[in-house]
């Protein structure tokens, strides 16, 4: 069961996790929800935790939206954008509607599944275009909603484009990030945000910050791909624990 009152133990470990998943958000330009959901579904509840892991992801993607703004390939983004943003409200009522322990086992096999493939995958070598777009729009938004961990079927499908590592990086900032934005006003609307997800968000905001700027400014100009395979074993095991935990 999630932790039922904040302390201080609880919410300095939840701010350590929010620093790590910035560093990933920094480095890749997604992730962060991967490492966030999970643990923080232990900590608030499944719910808690999709809502503040949006709030934390959006507040990632616009701080580093100004580095890579003049990078975007606006069709790409503006087709796969829309059909995620199409495709959160049956998301959202997915969250709205399932059980808190059966959210928290399908966000901790999430984090599994999208790991293992992302290690295993690449890159997407299936067809390209507007279909296809539309289709790892749709799942990015479907899986965003009801998770907030939608941005690994729209990286798999925009790592494969060709346009070079900074056109990918500014299209998955711009994608995963207004696909963060579109459900955190579904959740505002459908009653699922209140004053105590404000809070948690407002404390673990500045590390989360940090670390995004770390892995901006250091992880993804020095590491370059050696950090990859790393980070989704980390995932992987991540999800492996919060399942049997």
């Amino acid at each position: 069961m999630p932790f039922a009152v904040d302390n201080w133990v609880t919410l300095s470990f939840a701010m350590a996790v929010a620093m790590s998943a910035g560093l990933l958000r920094g480095a890749t330009g997604f992730g962060s929800s991967l490492v966030l959901a999970p643990i923080l579904a232990r900590l608030f509840g499944p719910v808690e935790a999709v809502a503040v892991s949006l709030m934390l992801g959006a507040t990632g993607s616009l701080q580093m939206l100004p580095r890579h703004v003049r990078d975007l390939h606006a069709p790409a983004v503006r087709t796969i954008g829309l059909a995620g943003l199409l495709c959160l409200v049956p998301g959202v009522l997915i969250l709205h509607m399932v059980s808190a322990e059966a959210m928290r086992h399908v966000i901790a096999i999430g984090s599994l599944a999208v790991a293992a493939a992302l290690l295993a995958m690449p890159s997407y070598a299936g067809p390209m275009g507007r279909g296809p777009s539309l289709v790892a729009g749709a799942l990015g938004g479907l899986i965003m909603g009801a998770t907030s961990m939608g941005g690994p079927p729209v990286v798999l499908y925009l790592v494969s484009r060709d346009g070079g590592v900074r056109q990918t990086m500014a299209n998955i900032v711009a994608v995963v990030g207004s696909l963060e934005v579109g459900a955190i006003l579904l959740l505002l609307l459908t009653g699922l945000l209140h004053g105590q997800t404000a809070l948690r968000f407002a404390w673990l905001w500045p590390a989360f910050a940090v670390g995004t700027w770390v892995g901006q400014r250091v992880l993804h100009e020095r590491l370059g791909p050696r950090y990859r395979p790393v980070i989704l074993v980390l995932l992987m095991l991540v999800g492996i624990v919060s399942l049997i935990g």
